[in-house]
C-alpha cells in the first residue's frame, strides 16, 4: 500500500483512485515519449466527504524522497454529504435467479 492510501485510509476510511498522465511543453496531454516533459496526477477519493477536497497538491523532490503540499481551494465547495447506512447487493445470474450478500454495514 503507498503512502497516499495509507493517508487516505486511515483519515477516511477509503483509498484513492490514481491516474498519470505526461504533459508536453504546451501543457497538453501527450502519449509521444519525445514530447513527454512533466507529469499530472488525477487523484479522486472513492468516497464522498462532508469537507472541502483540494485542487492542487505540490511534489517537490529532495533528495531521494519527495515532500507533499495540498493545498485547499479558499472558497472550497464541499461534497454532497456521505453516503451513511446498511446496503445489500443483489445479481440476477443467466438464469433469472437473483442473489443477494448479507447486509453490509458502511
Amino acid at each position: 500500500m503507498n503512502v497516499l492510501n495509507q493517508f487516505t485510509w486511515s483519515v477516511w476510511g477509503c483509498y484513492v483512485n490514481v491516474r498519470r498522465t505526461y504533459l508536453d511543453a504546451d501543457g497538453t496531454e501527450t502519449d509521444v515519449a519525445a514530447n513527454k516533459t512533466s507529469l499530472k496526477y488525477y487523484i479522486t477519493l472513492r468516497k464522498l466527504i462532508n469537507d472541502v477536497s483540494t485542487n492542487s497538491i505540490s511534489i517537490v523532490k529532495t533528495n531521494t524522497t519527495a515532500a507533499f503540499t495540498v493545498v485547499k481551494p479558499e472558497n472550497g465547495v464541499k461534497s454532497s454529504a456521505p453516503l451513511a447506512g446498511s446496503y445489500i447487493i443483489t445479481c440476477v445470474d443467466n438464469s433469472g435467479v437473483s442473489w443477494s450478500t448479507d447486509e453490509i454495514p458502511y
